[in-house]
């Protein structure tokens, strides 16, 4: 499977403002839930 990047001028800054969020909250959780062991 080959993946190719977009040009730059067809990318959409909020579409990739939303990805880097929902990423952030997963890392969040992740984060939490294994600094709190078995308490999350």
């Amino acid at each position: 499977m080959v993946t190719t990047l977009a040009p730059a001028a067809k990318r959409i800054e909020s579409l990739d403002f939303v990805r880097g969020c929902a990423v952030f909250g997963i890392l969040l959780m992740n984060v939490a839930g294994m600094g709190l062991g078995n308490l999350a």
